[in-house]
């Protein structure tokens, strides 16, 4: 597998959301009923400058952003380091 690497104060998450549909592009929409509902996910790649996070961490997090995207057959979404909730142990 290759690589995945986020971007200073990104953490890169994967997560299958309710509602998500995926268009032929391969970008995944969330649909609008569940925009900004809290979700989790597993932590994949943390980015500089992004402190108390490690990869493997399962975390509850606000989606803001609406499209994520497919690698290597699983669905991730990048999330800014601020929009982390919680961590689920």
């Amino acid at each position: 597998m290759r690589e995945m690497i986020a971007m200073p104060n990104k953490v890169i998450i994967e997560y299958i959301p309710a509602g998500e549909t995926e268009r032929e592009s391969g970008l995944l929409v969330a649909g609008p009923k569940y925009q900004g509902i809290p979700d989790r996910g597993k932590v994949i790649s943390v980015g500089a400058g992004v402190e108390d996070v490690e990869v493997g961490m399962n975390v509850l997090f606000n989606v803001h952003s609406p499209v994520g995207f497919k690698f290597e057959g699983k669905s991730y979404i990048p999330v800014d380091s601020k929009d982390l909730m919680g961590i689920l142990k």
